[in-house]
């Protein structure tokens, strides 16, 4: 069901000149799985590396809360930073974990009129688990299920895939 799993660490960037950076910032720290795009979001030091941005530096017609943002070079196509996905909530709690899904963009084209790199994985659905504090992001990502993210989701927050998440988690290797 699950094809991909990444897990992402909230990490302070520390500049050379002992200044430290203000965006939230999350390293990928493990992963089980394959998403073909994995290795096109790596940056310079090889780290995939990305950021949650609150809706005021997103789209202005989202109706998502967070945007999670990536680097993206494959050599063809380099976009720099971009959308991975929105991330839509439902009961947010301050004290609980949170579960939130979200999908690619499925335009052929990015605003900026380059292609969409992810534009092939348009019916993939996503579903993130989110940490209280912010400090931990998981990525499952489910092919062909763009459609029926929110039920799965449901699921996710209800308990119903514990067992084989505990699987994957166990599964996963370092980056």
């Amino acid at each position: 069901m699950f094809s991909f799993y990444l897990k992402l660490e909230q990490r302070t960037k520390v500049f050379k000149s002992g200044k430290i950076g203000k965006d939230t910032r999350y390293i990928a720290i493990s992963q089980a799985g394959y998403f073909k795009h994995i290795e096109a979001m790596r940056g310079k030091g090889g780290d995939v590396v990305m950021h949650l941005k609150g809706v005021e530096n997103g789209a202005p017609k989202s109706t998502a809360e967070i945007n999670l943002q990536c680097s993206y070079n494959d050599g063809k196509i380099k976009n720099g930073s971009l959308n991975f996905s929105s991330l839509f909530f439902e009961n947010i709690h301050p004290d609980k974990v949170m579960f939130a899904n979200g999908e690619p963009n499925d335009n052929a084209k990015l605003k900026d009129g380059k292609p969409n790199p992810f534009y092939d994985c348009k019916n993939d659905g996503y579903l993130f688990i989110v940490t209280p504090d912010l400090k931990t992001v998981e990525i499952l990502i489910i092919p062909n299920s763009r459609v029926l993210i929110v039920g799965y989701r449901k699921k996710l927050a209800d308990g119903q895939f514990d067992e084989v998440l505990q699987q994957i988690r166990n599964a996963s290797k370092p980056m």
